[in-house]
């Protein structure tokens, strides 16, 4: 169920009864708004299916994909004010999609959420004492990043 103001956020309320507010503004049409309704609820769901494959830093508190670059795609530093005073910014290194492939894009993500085992174990991280008592969060053992062997 949907509640849309003429100017406010759109109210969406989930299986679980509690409203939900996203804020969309005027130039994000209904396509790209069940989408993004439907990837959020699909993420709050199964979301701890892709645990993981991710790699949690307890000295950055940063999580990244085990396959993914250890940097992002794009920094600030990247962009450029060239000498006749236009901003340079380096050519995008994915081709975008549009707004047909965003049912695929849910379909696809089901399907490996699906094929994913269900909650893991939240055993010892081999983490300092003070650093679990703070912990707040899932952090299956496989999650954390061994690269740095100082812990404290």
């Amino acid at each position: 169920m949907y509640s849309v103001g003429p100017t406010g956020p759109r109210t969406h309320v989930p299986a679980t009864n509690t409203p939900i507010k996203y804020p969309a503004g005027y130039f994000i049409n209904d396509t790209v708004r069940d989408y993004l309704i439907d990837a959020v609820e699909l993420i709050a769901a199964n979301g701890h299916r892709l645990l993981p494959d991710y790699r949690f830093d307890p000295h950055t508190g940063r999580r990244r994909h085990h396959r993914g670059p250890a940097d992002p795609p794009l920094r600030l530093t990247d962009v450029r004010f060239g000498v006749n005073g236009r901003l340079h910014v380096p050519a995008p290194r994915h081709r975008r999609l549009g707004e047909e492939a965003l049912a695929g894009q849910l379909d696809a993500a089901r399907a490996v959420l699906a094929a994913r085992p269900g909650p893991r174990d939240d055993g010892p991280t081999g983490l300092p004492a003070d650093f679990e008592r703070m912990r707040w969060f899932p952090l299956p053992t496989v999650c954390v990043d061994r690269t740095h062997t100082d812990t404290g």
